[in-house]
């Protein structure tokens, strides 16, 4: 079984750029070991980023279960791996902690391949122990679940902890390897002698509440969506941390902006701010949530105690769908001024963004 997996990945490494192999309980196990022989074969071809982006385990044995003790005949070789101290898992860590960076980051040293490996475990799980689902898992990357070993792989439509946590991880990948591309890239440049060009980037900056994780989630999405090869949004953190930001977004929970009146136009002042002293600077504010609306008002007036400024946008948005909306007009509309779009040269996006009323006043 361990071949065949290894042999879908090569396959799968073929078609698709960026493959997240998430497996369950023993099946967990064998992807483990199947990716370890394909990120071998990897490694020999001096690969240090492949198509397998990361592993994500669900109640998988990393540590073996006392359900199957070492004395115990195994019929099929993957039973083998459930068993305590073998060397199986003793080959497997050893590989996966000398050449594969299984840490979310992008340093990967000469002689590593990147592959984070994340692991999940359940609070009912009778047959893995917490123990032996996050052996050896960094510890960043470990998440328990409110849920039994079986639903931990099939939630549903009322229980989707997984799922959320799973597109948290996937979102993070995602940053992780671009970012490393992007190094790598300059580095290459600069190794042989030739100065870097400058990369073709609009800078954004996101803030958020503390329970703000799924708003950044869409944020990240948005700016995966509408870049293209001539013009990629790219997110400060991930880039240049002296580079000029062109799109502020903060993104607020409606019910808060009304409630706490103070922090809320610390934020606003704090954002015009930032505006008023980078004239190239586009600022959007959104307020998220049932509220949406009211805490728009609140928002655009304590703009109004301020000086006016073009470029700040208010846009309330009832929930993470129309928050998408928005952050995405916004986006085109910075976007369409940098002289690298392709939709700047063609006049593709000024229909349907509308226009800004005003100096704090909404696009369209």
């Amino acid at each position: 079984m361990r071949d065949q997996v290894r042999q879908a990945l090569e396959q799968l490494a073929i078609d698709y750029e960026s493959v997240l192999a998430i497996a369950h309980s023993l099946g967990g196990i064998v992807a483990e070991e199947a990716a370890a022989l394909y990120l071998q074969a990897e490694l020999a071809l001096n690969q240090r980023l492949t198509p397998l982006s990361a592993l994500i385990l669900l109640g998988s044995p990393r540590a073996g279960t006392g359900w199957v003790p070492n004395w115990a005949p195994a019929p099929i070789d993957e039973l083998k791996s459930l068993k305590r101290a073998v060397e199986t898992h003793r080959r497997r860590d050893s590989f996966m902690t000398d050449f594969v960076q299984r840490h979310c980051v992008a340093d990967v040293r000469v002689g590593q391949v990147l592959c984070p490996v994340y692991a999940a475990t359940a609070t009912e799980d009778r047959w893995v122990s917490e123990f032996s689902a996050m052996f050896g898992v960094p510890t960043r990357q470990r998440q328990v679940l409110a849920t039994s070993h079986k639903e931990l792989v099939k939630p549903t439509e009322d229980d989707c902890e997984v799922v959320d946590w799973v597109v948290r991880v996937a979102s993070d990948v995602a940053d992780v390897r671009e970012q490393w591309t992007r190094e790598e890239g300059l580095r290459v440049s600069s190794l042989s002698g030739h100065p870097p060009e400058k990369s073709p980037t609009v800078v954004t900056e996101f803030w958020g509440d503390a329970d703000s994780t799924e708003w950044e989630e869409a944020y990240n999405d948005v700016r995966r969506e509408v870049s293209t090869p001539e013009l990629a949004a790219v997110d400060r953190r991930g880039g240049d941390p002296d580079s000029r930001v062109d799109l502020l977004i903060s993104v607020s929970n409606a019910s808060r902006v009304i409630a706490q009146p103070e922090h809320t136009r610390t934020t606003v002042t704090a954002a015009h701010a930032r505006r008023a002293d980078h004239g190239g600077l586009s600022v959007g504010l959104a307020p998220v949530g049932d509220d949406a609306p009211a805490a728009g008002i609140v928002i655009n007036g304590y703009l109004a105690d301020l000086s006016p400024l073009p470029s700040i946008y208010v846009n309330p948005a009832i929930n993470t769908a129309a928050l998408r909306a928005v952050m995405t007009r916004w986006l085109l509309l910075v976007m369409e001024r940098d002289p690298r779009s392709v939709a700047a040269r063609n006049g593709e996006v000024q229909s349907g963004l509308g226009r800004q009323a005003g100096p704090f006043g909404s696009l369209g």
